[in-house]
């Protein structure tokens, strides 16, 4: 859905966004309801849902939890996937819009 270069960066800004939720709290292992905010979540089964994507969640005391430590080996993975992947082409026309500026 996006240029692997773009999908890379999304998800560096990610993992620095959980970073800095843990370095707040002061504690690795994150809640659904901590990282919310940080991935753009609204629900806590959202971060289930990326189980079948490879990441580690694990389910305690009614929460879903990652370890950010986990967190950090799924992105760098990610990233290593997308950068095998051939980078797309982007249009030389730009794109049209229905409005105009003036």
């Amino acid at each position: 859905w996006a240029d692997p270069v773009d999908a890379i960066l999304l998800l560096q800004g990610f993992r620095q966004a959980v970073d800095a939720v843990a370095s707040r709290t002061g504690c690795t292992e994150l809640a659904d309801y901590q990282l919310k905010g940080a991935l753009g979540l609204s629900h806590g089964y959202e971060l289930a849902q990326l189980k079948s994507k490879g990441l580690l969640v694990h389910r305690r005391d009614g929460h879903y939890v990652c370890d950010t430590r986990d967190f950090a080996r799924w992105v760098a993975q990610q990233c290593d996937r997308l950068r095998a992947m051939p980078r797309r082409e982007r249009s030389a026309q730009p794109v049209g819009s229905q409005g105009t500026l003036l």
